[in-house]
């Protein structure tokens, strides 16, 4: 999948998920020559998420079996310290 990426110019980012990192990716975007959706939850070749996925968000992962995402599902679980300790402390 990432050397498609690399070859081809017609890639469609997903920002409709996207939060306060909006105008950087913009900034990509526009650079590289790819082609932004805003509107289309779901669609697209890389789906970029600004918050934690949620229950429906796993269901559109599990539709676009070809797309990349930036981030996996349960991931915010290790991002905070109280609930990786508690991880850990299992371990």
């Amino acid at each position: 999948m990432a050397e498609r990426l690399a070859r081809n110019k017609n890639i469609k980012v997903n920002l409709s998920n996207c939060k306060y990192e909006l105008d950087t990716l913009q900034y990509v975007i526009a650079k590289n020559g790819f082609q932004e959706l805003l509107k289309q939850p779901g669609h697209g070749d890389v789906l970029w998420y600004g918050t934690a996925l949620r229950d429906h968000d796993l269901d559109v992962i599990k539709q676009n079996e070809n797309a990349i995402f930036n981030r996996y599902p349960l991931m915010d679980h290790f991002a905070k310290k109280n609930i990786m300790s508690v991880i850990l402390s299992r371990l």
